[in-house]
C-alpha cells in the first residue's frame, strides 16, 4: 500500500473512532439524561402537591389535574388515616387497574430497598414514622430498582417494569393536621426510549455521513501533506547524468517535508557539482596524457623513418622521449595520490613534528638544487604541531616549484614562519607573474591552469594545488591567497596549534 492510502486509512480510522466513540457515549447517556428530566418533573409535580396538601386546601381529582397539568404523568395519592385516595384519569380506566389500589408494578419499595423518601414536615414530631399499609410489596413479574443519576443532586429514583414497561416512580409523604398522605407519582419510559431511538437514528446517519465524509477529508489532507514527497519523486525520475538541472520548488510552509525538498535540492547539487568535476578532470586527464603521447609517437616515428642512422636525430628524440615520459610519470603519481586520498587510502602519519626543520629542510634543499635562486627565511620560533612531516614538506616543495615556474630570470622565494591567533603559519611567497583576482578561486582545483592555453612554455599539469590543498585539509587547516598581478604571489598555510 502507497503511503498516501496509509494516510488516508489512518485519517479515517481516527476520525472514525472518534465520532462513533462520542455517538456510544451519547447513545449510553441519552437515556439517563432523559430518565433525569422525567424525574425532575415529577420532584416538582410532587413538590407542589405538598405543598397543596400543607395551605390546608381539599383534595380533588380535578385540583391534582390541574397541579400536574401533564396527562402523561399518573398518579396515587392516599390519606393513610382515613383510606381516601385519589387516583389519576389513565389509572382509572385502565383495565388491568383497579380505581381503588395501587398497581402492584408501582408500589412503593420495601424497607430493605430503602425506595421511599419520606418528608418530615416542620409540624411533625421527629419521632413520627410513616405507615407502610400500602401495598409494601412489588408484584412477581415487576420488580424495582434504585437508579443513580451522576449528574443531579438528591438523584435517586425506582424503576418498575410490569408487562414489559418501564416506569420511573417517585414516592414522597407528607403529614398534615393528624393526617398522613402518601403521594406516588410515575410516568412511563416509553417517551424516553422514543427519544432515544430517534437520537439513535440521527446518530447512525450522522456517523454514516461522517465516515464518507471523513475518507474523501482524509484523501485531501494526505494529498496536501505528500505533495512535496510526490515532486521528490518526479524531480528524481527526472534526473539522470546527462540532466541534473532539476530541483523541487521550494514552498509551503516551514516542515519536515519542506526541509527535506531543500535537502534533496543541496544533495542534487553536490551531485551535479562531483558529476561536473569528474568529467572535468576526466577530460583534462585525456589532454595531459594525449599531449605527451603524441610527442612520445611523433619521435619514435621519426627514429623509425630517419634517426636509426643520424645519432643528432636520435639523441634528439631519446631526450624529448624521456622528458614525456617524466612528465607522464609525475602526473600519473599525481592522480593516483589524488585517488587514494578521495577513497581516504593513503597513508598519514600525524606525529609531533617541528615546522621550523621543514622550513629549513626546503630552503636548503632549494638554494643546492639552484644556486641562482635568491631564497630568504624569516624564523621567529620553532613551532611544534602535530603533523605528517612528509606531506608537510611535499606541500612546499609543491608551491616552492610553483614559484619557480611562475618567475622571471630574477627567481626570489621567500620562508616565513610564525604564530597568528592560535595558528602556526608557514608563508611562501614568489616574485612571480602574480595571479588574477578571478582565477584565484579556481587555482586548487584539479587540471586547472591560470595560462589556459596550456602552452608548454611553463612546464605542470595542474594537480600540484589540488595536492596541496588536500594536505592542509587532512591537518585540519586553511590556505589563504594573496597575489598582485606583477608582482608576486603569497601562499599562507595556517595549522592549528594544539
Amino acid at each position: 500500500m502507497s503511503i498516501t492510502g496509509k494516510v488516508v486509512v489512518l485519517y479515517t480510522f481516527l476520525f472514525t473512532f472518534t465520532i462513533i466513540s462520542i455517538s456510544c457515549v451519547f447513545l449510553y447517556s441519552a437515556r439517563s439524561i432523559g430518565a433525569g428530566i422525567v424525574f425532575s418533573g415529577l420532584k416538582e409535580n410532587s413538590s407542589h402537591i405538598q405543598a397543596y396538601i400543607t395551605e390546608g386546601n381539599e383534595l380533588s381529582e380535578e385540583n391534582i389535574d390541574d397541579l400536574i397539568n401533564d396527562n402523561t404523568v399518573e398518579y396515587i395519592i392516599k390519606n393513610k388515616n382515613t383510606g381516601e385516595r385519589y387516583v389519576s384519569l389513565g389509572l382509572r380506566m385502565a383495565d388491568e387497574y383497579n380505581a381503588y389500589d395501587v398497581p402492584e408494578n408501582v408500589s412503593k419499595p420495601s424497607d430493605s430497598e430503602s425506595k421511599q423518601k419520606y418528608i418530615q414536615p416542620e409540624n411533625v414530631p421527629s419521632d413520627s414514622t410513616p405507615n407502610d399499609d400500602i401495598n409494601s410489596a412489588p408484584d412477581s413479574d415487576g420488580s424495582g430498582e434504585k437508579v443513580k443519576l451522576p449528574f443531579m443532586l438528591d438523584n435517586e429514583y425506582s424503576v418498575y417494569s410490569k408487562d414489559g414497561k418501564d416506569y420511573i416512580t417517585v414516592d414522597n409523604e407528607v403529614m398534615y393536621e393528624g393526617d398522613m398522605y402518601s403521594i406516588r407519582l410515575f410516568k412511563s419510559s416509553a417517551d424516553i426510549m422514543r427519544f432515544v431511538k430517534y437520537i439513535e437514528t440521527r446518530l447512525y446517519h450522522i456517523d454514516l455521513a461522517g465516515i464518507v465524509l471523513a475518507f474523501f477529508i482524509s484523501a485531501y489532507i494526505s494529498k496536501v501533506l505528500l505533495r512535496p514527497v510526490t515532486k521528490i519523486r518526479e524531480t528524481a525520475e527526472k534526473i539522470s547524468v546527462e540532466d541534473l538541472s532539476q530541483r523541487i520548488e521550494i514552498e509551503g510552509p516551514d516542515d519536515e517535508l519542506k526541509e527535506l525538498s531543500i535537502t534533496f535540492n543541496s544533495m542534487i547539487d553536490r551531485l551535479e557539482s562531483s558529476f561536473e568535476q569528474q568529467s572535468r578532470f576526466v577530460s583534462d586527464a585525456s589532454h595531459e596524457l594525449r599531449t605527451p603521447i603524441s610527442v612520445i609517437k611523433g619521435y619514435a616515428n621519426l627514429i623509425n623513418r630517419w634517426g636509426k642512422d643520424d645519432p643528432e636525430i636520435l639523441q634528439e628524440a631519446v631526450n624529448s622521449i624521456l622528458e614525456e615520459t617524466e612528465h607522464m610519470s609525475v602526473m600519473i603519481k599525481n592522480l593516483l595520490f589524488l585517488a587514494r586520498s578521495d577513497q581516504h587510502s593513503n597513508h598519514v602519519q600525524i606525529q609531533p613534528m617541528s615546522l621550523g626543520d621543514a622550513v629549513n629542510d626546503i630552503a636548503k634543499d632549494l638554494s643546492v638544487m639552484d644556486e641562482k635562486v635568491e631564497v630568504e627565511t624569516d624564523i621567529s620560533e620553532d613551532i611544534i604541531i602535530n603533523g605528517d612531516p612528509d606531506l608537510i614538506k611535499q606541500m612546499l616543495w609543491i608551491y616552492t616549484e610553483n614559484a619557480l615556474k611562475y618567475s622571471g630570470e630574477n627567481k626570489k622565494v621567500q620562508y616565513k614562519l610564525y604564530k597568528e591567533n592560535g595558528y602556526a603559519c608557514i608563508c611562501v611567497k614568489d616574485n612571480g607573474f602574480g595571479i588574477k583576482d578571478e582565477d584565484i578561486p579556481h587555482i586548487f582545483e584539479r587540471f586547472y591552469r591560470v595560462d589556459k592555453s596550456r602552452n608548454k612554455e611553463i612546464p605542470g599539469n595542474g594537480l600540484g594545488l589540488s595536492i596541496a590543498k588536500w594536505i592542509m585539509d587532512i591537518h585540519h587547516g586553511k590556505i589563504e591567497v594573496k597575489s598582485v598581478v606583477g608582482q608576486g604571489t603569497e601562499f599562507i598555510n595556517k595549522f592549528p596549534i594544539n
